[in-house]
């Protein structure tokens, strides 16, 4: 994968959202004091799975929304995103109308120690009743809402959430398509 944006915002000097692109050769250039280590440590915190300090929320911004984003493309041809069971992104409607992954991780930098309180996938995915928030659904309720939509899983490891993911999908007629947020975790976490 390869990283071609980073968006910030209510980060530090970037009340607004901010976006920087990246090339194969990108440079930060400007006066001291002007965001390029911020930009270099927003990346640290995103790539690296940390939690911004508890002074980074920006001081004219709005504290509980502290977002850091990462657009990326050159994407592998298969992922596993749970079990041992490997899928594609585009097979789990998780890349934006562009081809990219956009995934956002936003902080709540109002608390003593900021928590990640959500974190999204921008793409174009299904919105129609049912299929809209299956990432969030255990393997139980996964089966569950199976049996309810009547989707069919006679071929389909029922212990493997994707598959199970697939079926409910393909009993669903329309499945409404259309770019938003995919919710991969909501609420205060601190293992993300």
């Amino acid at each position: 994968m390869r990283l071609v944006e980073l968006r910030l915002r209510n980060y530090r000097c970037y009340k607004n959202e901010t976006s920087i692109r990246f090339d194969d050769l990108t440079a930060l250039i400007g006066k001291n004091d002007s965001g390029k280590s911020t930009v270099m440590e927003a990346l640290d915190i995103f790539l690296n799975e940390s939690l911004p300090d508890a002074d980074d929320a920006c001081k004219h911004g709005q504290a509980n929304d502290l977002c850091i984003s990462g657009v990326f493309s050159e994407l592998p041809a298969s992922i596993v995103l749970d079990q041992d069971f490997p899928t594609t992104l585009a097979d789990e409607y998780l890349l934006s109308g562009s081809g990219f992954l956009e995934i956002h991780k936003i902080f709540n930098g109002s608390l003593a120690k900021l928590k990640l309180t959500c974190l999204k996938i921008v793409a174009q995915h299904p919105t129609a009743s049912n299929v809209e928030d299956l990432y969030l659904l255990t393997n139980a309720e996964l089966k569950k809402r199976a049996i309810d939509v009547k989707a069919d899983t006679t071929k389909v490891d029922r212990k493997v959430n994707a598959q199970l993911r697939a079926a409910i999908r393909a009993a669903i007629p329309d499945l409404k398509v259309q770019q938003t947020d995919v919710m991969l975790l909501e609420g205060n976490a601190t293992n993300f």
